[in-house]
């Protein structure tokens, strides 16, 4: 009522105080949204600089604070704006799992394929921390990987050594290469080969991974009797 009033009394709605804080950003950062929203239809402005719209935006979305994060959003903020660490909003929600941020940023124009300054996609927080499902609204939607060659062998490798096919699956889906090397020349179906995993050497084949492919000291996949044996039926079937 007080703020009505002032707003009346022709009070200058984008009015800021030494810290560079709007009243529209007092209200949202207190919580109250219908202040919020009566403000931003007198047409006040939040007039936040980028770095402290990408602070907020990645503190709101920590804390699953999605009505704080719809407020912003729709007062115009960029949902899009990073932190030091070239990490959105959108990063922080898939670490987190919280499919109903995530869902909204992405339809407020967020691009699902940044990457924070270690080459890091949100689908890749998002598989990395066993949001699967997450994970595959993410794919549908057009997300992907961004590892190098070497940093797909190593996390395709670490799957297949803990026979996880879920998120192998993931990791494939969401483009990393099945043939990509470590340093010794080894992929993933030499670990899951040498592990018994025959799950996983089974899903590769589908995946046309190169059965012959050779590491450093040539060494060839079919390493593990048991997978070996699987390998040769399968190889040998199609």
């Amino acid at each position: 009522a007080v703020v009505e009033h002032l707003v009346r009394a022709r009070a200058d709605v984008d009015a800021m105080d030494r810290w560079h804080n709007t009243a529209m950003r007092d209200a949202i950062r207190g919580g109250h949204r219908e202040v919020a929203k009566f403000l931003r239809k007198m047409g006040a402005k939040l007039r936040m600089k980028p770095a402290e719209v990408a602070s907020t935006l990645n503190e709101y979305a920590h804390t699953g604070d999605i009505e704080s994060i719809r407020m912003l959003t729709a007062c115009g903020i960029d949902p899009n704006a990073h932190d030091y660490d070239r990490r959105t909003c959108l990063h922080v929600a898939c670490s987190l799992g919280n499919v109903v941020i995530v869902e909204h940023v992405i339809a407020r124009g967020a691009n699902i394929n940044a990457t924070d300054r270690w080459g890091h996609t949100p689908l890749a927080d998002a598989i990395r921390e066993g949001h699967l499902e997450l994970a595959k609204i993410l794919i549908m939607q057009g997300a992907r990987l961004n590892g190098s060659t070497l940093q797909s062998s190593l996390d395709l490798c670490e799957m297949a050594r803990s026979a996880d096919l879920p998120k192998m699956r993931l990791l494939l889906d969401g483009g990393h290469d099945p043939n990509a090397r470590d340093h010794d020349g080894r992929t993933c179906m030499h670990v899951a080969a040498s592990e018994g995993a025959r799950h996983i050497v089974l899903e590769l084949i589908q995946r046309q991974v190169d059965v012959n492919a050779k590491d450093r000291w040539g060494g060839e996949p079919p390493s593990h009797q048991r997978c070996a044996t699987a390998l040769c039926r399968r190889l040998t079937a199609l």
